[in-house]
């Protein structure tokens, strides 16, 4: 009987799978983006005209590109000067154009970064998402509420690295990957890694733990127990 059970069981959770194919999937978002060096009045919106922007895959450092009028990524006046290998910061602008996978409707959708340095605020479809001012931590963020199941979606990332800010080459722009997650409505959380309220590092201070998420969430931040943060690192499909 235990066995005729089992079997029974097996079979209601992969015909259970298969009627949400889009759930549980994570996907690269590297391709397909446009990037503008410098600042762009109103670039947050989807009718923003960024057919002029220059086409890019991620991830991208602008920092160790030529300098505009130059044939070279450095300068003796760069606010970093050695620390930053005497390379510029400034501002930058990056816009995808993307439909969500089949299946995704009714799905929770999560946007992952890897790494942004630095300053760096998301919009989806023209609304703010937050900034997150860290150059160095991972962060997500929950848009279910914001995408369109069908149709094309606009994201729009504005970067700022301003100043001497870094001991060390830091680079400029979105430097790792992106993920697109679509996920059940009900589901077990990222796996994060918490340094502790403060910030501090050291024996007892961070924690890992996971749990259920019922509720979405704004976004993630490493600093924050409650949030979630840290991309997946692996994937096999591209958006």
């Amino acid at each position: 009987m235990r066995v005729l059970f089992g079997i029974v069981l097996l079979m209601f959770l992969l015909s259970s799978g298969h009627a949400q194919p889009a759930s549980g999937t994570t996907s690269l978002f590297d391709s397909g983006w446009r990037f503008h060096r410098g600042g762009a009045q109103g670039a947050e919106k989807p009718e923003f005209n960024d057919k002029t922007w220059r086409a890019i895959d991620l991830p991208h450092d602008w920092s160790i590109e030529d300098l505009p009028g130059t044939a070279s990524p450095f300068s003796p006046d760069a606010p970093s000067q050695v620390s930053g290998g005497f390379t510029t910061g400034g501002s930058g602008w990056y816009r995808k154009t993307f439909e969500l996978p089949a299946g995704a409707a009714g799905q929770r959708v999560q946007l992952m970064f890897e790494g942004v340095y630095m300053n760096a605020e998301v919009w989806v479809n023209g609304q703010s998402l937050g900034r997150h001012p860290y150059g160095y931590t991972s962060f997500w963020h929950d848009v279910t509420d914001l995408v369109k199941p069908t149709g094309p979606n606009v994201v729009a990332v504005e970067v700022h690295n301003q100043g001497a800010n870094s001991r060390w080459y830091s680079g400029s722009g979105i430097y790792r990957h992106v993920w697109l997650s679509v996920r059940a409505p009900v589901h077990v959380a990222h796996l994060l890694y918490h340094a502790g309220g403060d910030g501090r590092r050291g024996a007892g201070a961070g924690r890992y733990h996971a749990r259920q998420q019922k509720r979405p969430s704004r976004g993630g931040d490493a600093h924050n127990p409650d949030s979630q943060c840290q991309g997946p690192g692996s994937g096999q499909n591209r958006i």
